[in-house]
C-alpha cells in the first residue's frame, strides 16, 4: 500500500520523535493510514489538526481543558520562566514538596506493593519535573519526557496520583520559595504562578494520555508485526526463504499498473546433483543459488521459488537493457559461486535464465509463459545463458 497522502504535512509531534515515529509509520502511514484519526480529519477537510492529536485519538481532553482556559498551550517569556523553574526545581523548597509527596504516597495502600523506597520515587519525580525545564518547554518536550519514563515503565496510576499532589502543593511551595527569592513579590509573581499552575495541570494531563496513548501503540505494534510475519511466512518458502508460487496471487494487486520484467532461472544439470551427492546436497544448492539471486537484485526485486529447480524474478521495469543486466549478473554471479558439501568437496553450478518484458494489458501469467519459452530457448542453445524475447 502507498503512503500516506498527508504524510510530508503532519505536523504531528510523535514523528519527531524517532522511536514513536518508527511505530505510527509502520502501523498508519505506510500501511493503513485510512485508520488514523489524523487522516480522516485531514480528507474531511478539517482545517484544525493539533499537533498533540494521536492517529489513535478522535479527541483530546487537552482539547477540553485549553478551550475551557484551565491550561495554556502557549507561554510568554518561556524561556525566562524556564530558567526560573529550574532553580524553582533544584530548591530545598522543592525537594522538601517532593518527599512530602513521596511519603503521603507510601500511606496509599495501592502504591505499597510496586517495591519502591521512597528514594526510588523520589528520583523519579525529581528527575521528571526537571527533565521538563532541560529543553524548550511545550508539548513535544512533555512528550519526550513522558515517553523517557514510559520506557521506565513506571505506573501511571502512581504518577497520575503524584502529579495531582505535587500540582495541589506547587502553588503553596512556590509562593513561599518566590517571596523569599525576591524579598517579596514584584511584577514577574502572578505570571510565574500562572505558569506553574497551568503548565503542571497540562503536563499532568498529556503525561496520562501519552501514557495511555504509547502502551496501545505498543500493543498495537505486536499485533501488527505478528500479522505481517504470520503473512510473510504463508508466502515463503520453507527451504530457500525466498517467496513461493503462492505469492503471486498477493503480487498482483502490489504490483498493478506498474511495466514489469520477468525472468525464469533453472539450475543446470540439477537432477545430476541429487543423483549424484543425495537430496540434502540438492537442497543445499538449491539454498545457495536462492541466495545469489537475493544478493544480485534489488530490494524493490521479487525472488519466488516457482517449482523444483525454477526461480521467478519480478523486476518492477519496463526497460528491457535492465532487466537484461540484472539477469546477467545472476547468471555470472551463480557461475561464480563455489558451494561447499559436507563430504567437503567444492562443487559449482550454472544456471539458464529466460525473461521478457510484460506487455501492456497483458496478463503476468503469459508473460511468464513468454519467459519460460525464453529460457527453454536458453537451454536448448547450450545452458548458462540468458535469452530475451
Amino acid at each position: 500500500m502507498d503512503s500516506c497522502p498527508n504524510l510530508k504535512n503532519c505536523r504531528f509531534i510523535g514523528l519527531k520523535i524517532e522511536e514513536i515515529r518508527k511505530t505510527i509509520e509502520e502501523i498508519f502511514c505506510k500501511s493503513s493510514y485510512e485508520k488514523c484519526e489524523r487522516y480522516k480529519r485531514y480528507v474531511s477537510g478539517s482545517s484544525i489538526i493539533p499537533t498533540y492529536l494521536w492517529p489513535i485519538r478522535s479527541s483530546s481532553s487537552i482539547d477540553i481543558l485549553s478551550k475551557s482556559g484551565l491550561i495554556r498551550m502557549k507561554f510568554k517569556c518561556a524561556g525566562n520562566i524556564r530558567d526560573l523553574m529550574m532553580e524553582f526545581t533544584n530548591s530545598e523548597e522543592f525537594k522538601n514538596m517532593l518527599k512530602d509527596v513521596c511519603e503521603v504516597l507510601f500511606k496509599v495502600d495501592a502504591f505499597r506493593g510496586y517495591g519502591l523506597s521512597d528514594d526510588d520515587v523520589f528520583n523519579v519525580f525529581k528527575s521528571f519535573l526537571g527533565d521538563l525545564f532541560m529543553g524548550k518547554i511545550g508539548l513535544k518536550r512533555i512528550l519526550e519526557v513522558s515517553y523517557k519514563h514510559y520506557r521506565k515503565r513506571v505506573d501511571l496510576n502512581l504518577f497520575n496520583f503524584a502529579l495531582f499532589l505535587i500540582n495541589v502543593k506547587s502553588a503553596e511551595i512556590f509562593s513561599s520559595w518566590f517571596s523569599k527569592r525576591e524579598n517579596g513579590t514584584n511584577g514577574k509573581y502572578s505570571e510565574a504562578l500562572d505558569f506553574i499552575t497551568k503548565f503542571l495541570l497540562l503536563v499532568q494531563v498529556s503525561m496520562v494520555e501519552n501514557v495511555e496513548n504509547l502502551e496501545k501503540m505498543e500493543m498495537m505494534y505486536k499485533e501488527h508485526m505478528e500479522k505481517l510475519s504470520l503473512k510473510r511466512n504463508i508466502f515463503l518458502d520453507a527451504l530457500t526463504g525466498v517467496f513461493n508460487r503462492k505469492y503471486l496471487t498477493e503480487l498482483g494487486s502490489l504490483l498493478e499498473g506498474k511495466g514489469l520484467a520477468v525472468l525464469m532461472v533453472d539450475v543446470d544439470f540439477f537432477k545430476k546433483v541429487n543423483d549424484t551427492y543425495g537430496h540434502d546436497v540438492g537442497d543445499l544448492v538449491l539454498k545457495a543459488i536462492a541466495k545469489v539471486c537475493r544478493s544480485s537484485v534489488r530490494n524493490d526485486d521479487k525472488v519466488i521459488r516457482y517449482g523444483g529447480e525454477e526461480f521467478l524474478i519480478i523486476i518492477p521495469t519496463s526497460d528491457d537493457t535492465l532487466a537484461f543486466k540484472i539477469a546477467e549478473r545472476i547468471r555470472r554471479n551463480v557461475e561464480m559461486r563455489e558451494i561447499k558439501i559436507p563430504n567437503g568437496e567444492i562443487i559449482r553450478k550454472t544456471v539458464s535464465i529466460g525473461g521478457t518484458i510484460m506487455r501492456s494489458n497483458e496478463e503476468l501469467e503469459d508473460a511468464i509463459k513468454r519467459a519460460d519459452k525464453a529460457l527453454y530457448d536458453a537451454k536448448r542453445m547450450g545452458r548458462n545463458i540468458v535469452v530475451f524475447v
